[in-house]
């Protein structure tokens, strides 16, 4: 009966794997309880004729070795052909001397092994997870000797699919700051925008001047020289321009990049943005004879600095130190 469910297992029938244990567990106490009969039947109690076997006694020995050896090879039969092997995820089966035999397969999520392309796609935690681990977690920073996790600073997948560290986009919001200030001739407004976070290595502090009104004295354009960024006395960022405002509602528009460096990969800093600017008013002329005519000024030149009402809060992108 044993050895007739292990052929049928053999025709196809595969059973699970603890079936086949507790057949291998079974066949071994069999064997086991043969031979402890065995050796009581065969020995002489008598010491002396301990070596005498009788001739009955040497055939059962003989058939108790073979059908040891027929039980055994029917209980270790897990297969006759591939297709008789379960499957198992991730893994190659084949039928190998009648054993099932599991092999990883290669470039393939969830075989347990980093290979260089997953499923088709670069292998990296972001497309294969499973064999490289999750994108995730913080940086650290250092304040006082103290380590705390970073606040925006994190490993994500970015569109591409490359675990990078940085600031997810969806974790970025701009933050607008309007300023209309009244000049010597002129008004105009200042929008200035940034992100919160800052990155440093692609964002920009956006600029935007409007010539608001404008007295009857100005002569058109009013340039608009430079912008600068300014943390006290530390220069975070300038940009020189020839922004020329020809008339009420024109604007200027700049884009300035962050030249200081951030001592650690989170800072949170207070600035302020200085606007440089050109202008030239109507002027009358004495003549000798004590008469006057129209005339344009020579080039004025002034500035005007607004500190920022919310702070900048720096990130450094791709560096994950502690």
């Amino acid at each position: 009966m044993i050895c007739l469910r292990v052929h049928e297992q053999a025709r196809g029938q595969v059973e699970p794997r603890i079936r086949r244990r507790r057949i291998e567990i079974s066949f071994k106490g069999l064997i086991k309880i043969l031979f402890r009969n065995f050796f009581i039947l065969v020995f002489q109690r008598n010491p002396k004729e301990v070596f005498k076997i009788r001739k009955s006694h040497f055939l059962f020995f003989v058939l108790l070795i073979s059908a040891s050896f027929l039980l055994s090879s029917c209980a270790k039969a897990e297969c006759k052909a591939n297709a008789d092997c379960q499957a198992q995820f991730g893994k190659d089966a084949a039928c190998i001397d009648k054993q099932c035999k599991y092999t990883p397969k290669s470039n393939f999520c969830g075989n347990g092994i980093k290979d260089a392309i997953e499923n088709g796609k670069q292998g990296n935690k972001c497309t294969c997870p499973a064999d490289y681990g999750k994108c995730e977690g913080k940086g650290k920073i250092k304040r006082y000797d103290i380590e705390y996790d970073t606040q925006y600073l994190a490993y994500y997948c970015d569109e591409r699919e490359r675990c990078v560290f940085g600031v997810d986009k969806k974790d970025a919001r701009p933050i607008d700051l309007i300023d209309e200030r009244e000049l010597e001739e002129f008004t105009i407004e200042t929008k200035m925008t940034f992100n919160r976070p800052f990155d440093g290595k692609k964002d920009y502090f956006n600029f935007r001047v409007t010539l608001k009104d404008a007295s009857q004295e100005l002569v058109l354009p009013v340039k608009i020289l430079k912008a600068t960024v300014l943390g006290g006395e530390v220069l975070f960022g300038e940009l020189q321009s020839e922004g020329l405002l020809n008339g009420i509602g024109d604007t200027a528009n700049m884009q300035i990049p962050l030249t200081y460096v951030p001592e650690q990969i989170e800072e949170e800093k207070s600035l302020s943005y200085k606007i440089d600017y050109e202008y030239k008013v109507k002027e009358q002329q004495r003549l000798a004879n004590g008469s006057y005519i129209d005339s344009v000024s020579a080039p004025k030149r002034n500035s005007f600095e607004r500190a920022f009402r919310e702070n900048v809060f720096l990130v450094k992108s791709g560096e994950a130190g502690g």
